[in-house]
């Protein structure tokens, strides 16, 4: 059933500096019928906790200015015992978080996370009550299409969160990707060419889970050679391998409509 009328609306706090990925967590939150609340990095998160209350809070580790650690630290010392108690989950890209990350945050979630981490952490920190009940049975992938590039299990995971008279909330998603993904590859083009090799690696790490979660596997992977090698290798083979990713990206883009067409 849908979210009953007296069950409190459930307010979730996302702390994240990429605009693409801000859309995207906001997007699935809305869709799972919560509340989403976008702090465009540790600071704004702070102040956010200060103002009301957040039933679930998201950080990203990996935020320049006040990290996700040095926010979460900052929100379990604050006045408020509602506040200083809520459940703060962070986003990492390490394997292996350090040891001390355990005092502050609830939880870990792995960069990328598929939609079903997202609401499964959610839902073990919400009283029964307040859950909505909106695992909707996907309808069953036609497999007779051969997609290298798209796994057709994130779509269907994603596909659980869709509701009866709203757009298919992959294919909101897929605009949304097709609308910044030539830019962001222009962007890592640029920063090969200037040896910007942060803004590599960071243009790297925010593609590669913007594409884990719609199914943009292959993509995905790349994106992670590109972030974990930013430094080490040489122009040249950081620009061969970024053109692959282009064409990867041509070929993904391709059987995104295709499987949005079947």
């Amino acid at each position: 059933g849908g979210m009953s009328s007296h069950s409190p609306i459930v307010q979730i706090l996302i702390a994240e500096d990429d605009r693409d990925l801000q859309i995207v967590m906001r997007l699935i939150i809305e869709r799972m019928g919560y509340s989403p609340h976008i702090a465009g990095n540790g600071h704004q998160a702070v102040e956010f906790v200060k103002k009301q209350n957040f039933d679930v809070i998201f950080l990203d580790c990996d935020m320049p200015g006040l990290s996700g650690l040095e926010a979460a630290k900052v929100i379990r010392a604050l006045p408020d015992f509602k506040a200083r108690t809520a459940p703060i989950i962070a986003f990492t890209g390490q394997n292996d978080p350090p040891e001390p990350l355990a005092t502050v945050f609830n939880e870990f979630l792995p960069k990328p996370s598929t939609t079903n981490d997202i609401r499964n952490v959610i839902e073990k920190y919400l009283p029964f009550s307040h859950r909505t009940q909106t695992r909707n049975q996907p309808e069953p992938q036609d497999t007779t299409l051969i997609l290298p590039y798209v796994d057709l299990n994130a779509w269907a995971q994603l596909r659980q969160l869709n509701r009866a008279g709203q757009p298919d909330i992959v294919n909101d998603l897929i605009i949304q990707f097709n609308s910044g993904a030539s830019t962001r590859l222009l962007r890592m083009q640029q920063a090969i060419e200037t040896s910007k090799f942060s803004v590599l690696r960071s243009e790297a790490h925010q593609m590669k889970s913007i594409s884990a979660t719609i199914g943009a596997h292959e993509m995905s992977r790349i994106c992670l050679v590109l972030e974990e090698s930013a430094f080490i290798f040489s122009k040249e083979d950081l620009a061969r391998i970024l053109s692959k990713l282009n064409m990867v990206y041509e070929s993904t883009r391709l059987q995104f409509s295709q499987a949005l067409a079947a």
